[in-house]
């Protein structure tokens, strides 16, 4: 029987935070702070860029309704600009998926569509991303592999919450 070596995997480290859509605020209010997050990450990309010698300043959206909520807010002509300066240029990303959901509650019809975002997001903003996050919830379905790999995702940013084994702080 033939042996074949065991794949090479790379795996990366970051630090991240995410936005509870609803949970402590509104999602009004979220959707505002999101907007504002993204136009803070612009400054800071600009300002590390600056420095000397120059920092390596990475900002990733957590999922495409935060980039599309800011281009329907902000407007799409400062959306493209962020698009083509930031995005393309690998300064600040999109997460392909809407944001962290429960997996395991989606039906069939549920889960197919929710991988239609990675397609809307290329055909709507010229934006390739084939990474999902899944922050704060404790696991992914296996029946949504197979799916999603078909629609193009090859990644997954996984960050599950400890589930507040301390005293709350909200």
């Amino acid at each position: 029987e033939r042996w074949f070596p065991p794949r090479e995997w790379v795996i990366y480290i970051m630090s991240s935070s995410h936005t509870d859509i609803g949970l402590h605020n509104s999602q009004y209010f979220q959707r505002w702070q999101s907007e504002n997050f993204i136009d803070e990450a612009v400054k800071l990309s600009d300002e590390a860029e600056k420095r000397n010698p120059p920092l390596d300043y990475h900002y990733l959206m957590e999922g495409s309704w935060f980039w599309n909520n800011y281009g329907m807010d902000r407007g799409r002509s400062a959306a493209l600009n962020i698009r083509d300066h930031y995005i393309r240029s690998g300064k600040l990303g999109v997460c392909c998926g809407i944001a962290g959901n429960h997996t395991q509650t989606y039906g069939l019809e549920e889960m197919c569509r929710s991988a239609y975002t990675r397609r809307k997001l290329e055909d709507q903003w010229g934006i390739e991303s084939h990474t999902m996050s899944m922050i704060d919830n404790n696991g992914i379905s296996w029946s949504l592999i197979a799916p999603y790999a078909e629609a193009g995702y090859r990644n997954v940013i996984f960050a599950p919450n400890p589930w507040n084994p301390l005293p709350s702080t909200v």
